[in-house]
């Protein structure tokens, strides 16, 4: 199981898109910086919405064979 990307860097990306975000609507006052942090982070909820499915439903369908670094992707 390869999804190029582990599912904490997506959460790390939302993480810093609010934070980067919210300083620049803090240090120059352009309220419209969280509206795209919002947009960044609402993907990256659907991104690991969609891997979460994915797995959760190639795991009902081979239960008996596990992948061994399936650990790396959490």
């Amino acid at each position: 199981m390869n999804y190029g990307f582990p599912d904490w860097m997506f959460a790390a990306v939302a993480i810093a898109a609010y934070e980067i975000a919210a300083w620049i609507k803090h240090r120059f006052h352009l309220e419209w910086a969280m509206w795209i942090a919002y947009a960044i982070i609402v993907i990256c909820a659907i991104v690991l919405l969609i891997r979460y499915v994915i797995r959760m439903v190639r795991r009902r369908r081979h239960h008996e064979a596990d992948d061994p670094d399936d650990w790396r992707n959490y």
